[in-house]
């Protein structure tokens, strides 16, 4: 049988007054697959409901998916989302004809390859062009604007000329303090900004700023499809 969508929210719409002054039906949502950024299960919506008859119609729906799963408590999201997505969940009794909703937000599925553009040159003169060598979003997006890479950790050293490494950063969204646990780094979160920490990271005493010349880049991104890495190493120049 075909479910008309429309039919029934117009339904629940006129039910509003009487589900809200009666209501007796609470609703318990659970993710499943995990939260965060760093889980890469398949994302599931648990459902449980108490205060009504048990014989439910229940509705998921997003701004990307709207589904009637009939009496299924259970939904598995489809498409898996590439960003932080909510799902409002709305449960329909259908024998009081009374209804509850409730919101849940769904962490992204960080899958296939980095979405990333890396530079290679850095001039930390302030003059707010190439002040810092950033890990930027594949479409370049203006500085402010955070743009997931679809990245959930981060290997990074940058190596003098001389072997010594001036600048190291391993971190994973979400722990220790770092940001972005729900949607992995964003455009321009990975950067260095062209001083000596004597191999330390960001929060570090600096050394001294670091010299004009050429700098290997150790750099290794992590996501669902990459468990183990993906390697973008290179060389960049810094300029003063």
């Amino acid at each position: 049988m075909k479910l008309n969508l429309k039919a029934i929210f117009i339904t629940l719409t006129l039910l509003s007054v009487v589900s809200f002054t009666n209501a007796q039906m609470q609703i318990t949502l659970t993710s499943g697959g995990g939260s965060g950024a760093t889980n890469c299960g398949t994302k599931t919506i648990e459902t449980s409901v108490t205060g009504g008859s048990g014989n439910y119609m229940y509705i998921y729906s997003s701004n990307t998916a709207s589904v009637v799963s009939g009496n299924t408590p259970n939904y598995t999201v489809n498409p898996q989302p590439s960003a932080l997505t909510t799902y409002s969940v709305t449960v329909l009794d259908l024998t009081t004809m009374l209804f509850a909703k409730k919101d849940i937000s769904i962490s992204p599925s960080l899958i296939g390859d980095p979405n990333v553009w890396i530079t290679n040159i850095l001039t930390p003169n302030g003059d707010g062009i190439n002040d810092e060598w950033v890990v930027a979003d594949g479409g370049k997006n203006p500085y402010g604007e955070q743009y997931p890479i679809n990245v959930y950790r981060v290997e990074l050293s940058i190596i003098a000329a001389n072997n010594r490494v001036v600048f190291k950063n391993y971190a994973t969204a979400g722990q220790n303090g770092h940001a972005f646990g729900n949607t992995g780094f964003v455009s321009r979160s990975i950067s260095w900004d062209g001083n000596d920490y004597d191999g330390g990271g960001y929060g570090n005493t600096i050394v001294a700023a670091a010299p004009t010349g050429t700098y290997r880049v150790n750099l290794k991104l992590f996501n669902c499809s990459n468990p183990n890495g993906k390697d973008y190493s290179l060389y960049i120049t810094l300029i003063r």
